[in-house]
């Protein structure tokens, strides 16, 4: 049976390798390489409308002139403001994902129901299945979501819902509401934590010019892995230490301070190119108190000057078809 186990596991990464043969390669990095006119090739595949391909060309070049060094030192000691906004960005993140303890309770999830009242290993493991059922349903969930409704509402309904459902598992716990609602607060904590969780791994990838995004990428995953591990190392100890209530209120906690760290911190990426990201980013430091009016009172302003460009370019495109008849 573990063999099969095992070979299951083989798919998911072959059906990555097939799906990449379809990918272009980054424009960004074609530009940065000297491949100019691929790079307008696979701009061109992207985008429907030529004048915005060559303001979006124009806009990278612009950047990777800018962007002249690209080492570890300059990530992690940044010198403007949208570097800064970024590593702030970046490293929060990837400490938020896991510092609500997600990894502990799927590590653990067999002894929370143990403590439940759940004494049977195979019924132990058994009821593990609706949890692990859970995270995949709420991972599949956000994926389409997030360009639909955007990178900071799934942050703030998942962050909040994690608080909300920790602070249940805890009452769960507290008052010996039996091994069901355990389960259930278990499995919508882990749903919820999969609404947020891959927003980590994408904003760095948002905020972040190509030459740097790589190094800035290794260093919040590594971080990330780092937090992940000492949660899950001090977890057992933690829930002798205070109880299990008291390790879920503490985390319950934690997930409340995240929630509002999202609301005050993360900006609103959703259809920004990184130029524009950039920009707002770099008048960031000057908006931190006013936070989410300032996020999306900058995506309101690019938005529609991109949409009036395009209708320009539309009227453009008519009045010449008149003069042409």
């Amino acid at each position: 049976r573990w063999r099969v186990m095992i070979a299951i596991a083989i798919l998911p990464p072959v059906l990555v390798i097939l799906g990449l043969f379809t990918l272009a390669e980054s424009p960004r990095w074609l530009m940065q390489v000297g491949r100019k006119e691929e790079a307008i090739q696979v701009l061109h595949r992207m985008i429907p409308n030529p004048a915005a391909v060559e303001a979006v060309s124009s806009d990278i070049a612009e950047v990777i002139a800018a962007d002249t060094s690209n080492t570890y030192g300059d990530v992690l000691c940044p010198q403007t403001r949208a570097l800064r906004c970024a590593l702030h960005i970046s490293l929060g993140l990837a400490v938020a994902q896991q510092i609500t303890g997600s990894e502990a309770v799927i590590y653990y999830t067999p002894e929370i129901m143990k403590k439940a009242g759940i004494q049977n290993l195979a019924d132990q493991i058994l009821w593990a299945l609706p949890v692990g059922s859970a995270k995949l349903a709420g991972e599949l969930i956000s994926v389409p979501l997030l360009d639909s409704q955007g990178r900071r509402p799934m942050l703030l309904i998942g962050g909040f819902m994690q608080a909300v459902t920790l602070m249940l598992l805890a009452l769960s716990f507290l008052f010996d509401w039996g091994f069901g609602c355990t389960i259930v607060f278990i499995s919508a904590f882990m749903f919820f934590f999969e609404v947020a969780a891959p927003i980590s791994w994408l904003m760095p990838s948002e905020v972040y010019s190509t030459g740097k995004r790589g190094k800035a990428q290794s260093i919040a995953v590594t971080l990330n892995r780092i937090v992940s591990g000492s949660i899950a190392i001090s977890f057992l100890s933690l829930s002798t230490t205070i109880s299990v209530p008291g390790t879920f209120f503490l985390f319950s906690g934690i997930a409340g301070f995240v929630t509002i760290w999202y609301y005050l911190v993360v900006p609103e990426t959703k259809g920004l190119t990184l130029e524009e990201v950039t920009r707002i980013l770099s008048r960031e430091g000057d908006k931190r108190h006013g936070s989410l009016n300032a996020h999306e009172g900058d995506y309101r302003t690019i938005e529609p000057r991109r949409q009036a460009g395009e209708e320009k370019d539309s009227e453009v495109g008519e009045f010449e078809s008149k003069l042409q008849g």
